[in-house]
């Protein structure tokens, strides 16, 4: 008997999908030249986006890299709590990159600033790291780092984005 065979993706996912491709393509064009070495990654499924580019991170396999999921199945937020990743309903990716500041302090700070403004004039942030429009939570930034090697100067740092594009119809036990 064999086994049966793997169930195709559903046209919206498949489309999203697509859609996730080419804004990572058109990213990696503008970015490149200026950022030289940088990798654009896109899956459809992963657990985590910071998770995997920590892991990275932890065996000295990170370079700059952009690495973004249509779902995360173990998605986390401030605190560990966790953060929800619907295809097709949200934005979820991680940017790895060996930094070397001298102070740290104010970098989920400048991130979220960041963040907010290219999204769209009217995203606030709300303190530490919380994306809010229209006084609801519309995303949130996770900041990780890790040590670089004894022959790398800084630490790998991993930057997590997660923003609600449509309101997530979850399983009530959910």
């Amino acid at each position: 008997m064999s086994a049966p065979a793997p169930l195709a993706p559903a046209p919206a996912t498949t489309a999203a999908l697509a859609r996730l491709h080419a804004g990572a393509e058109a990213l990696w064009q503008a970015a490149s030249p200026a950022w030289p070495g940088l990798s654009v990654e896109v899956v459809p499924t992963i657990d985590s986006t910071n998770a995997e580019l920590m892991r990275r991170a932890r065996a000295s396999h990170i370079g700059p890299v952009v690495l973004a999921a249509l779902e995360q199945t173990a998605g986390r937020g401030r605190l560990g709590r966790s953060w929800v990743t619907v295809p097709g309903a949200s934005l979820a990716f991680s940017v790895g990159v060996r930094l070397t500041p001298s102070d740290w302090s104010g970098l989920s700070l400048a991130m979220g600033l960041a963040v907010a403004e290219a999204l769209d004039p009217v995203v606030r942030l709300k303190w530490p790291n919380d994306l809010c429009w229209d006084g609801r939570k519309l995303g949130g930034i996770l900041i990780e780092t890790a040590n670089a090697t004894a022959t790398e100067p800084g630490r790998h740092c991993v930057i997590g984005v997660g923003v609600n594009l449509a309101t997530p119809t979850l399983p009530p036990d959910a």
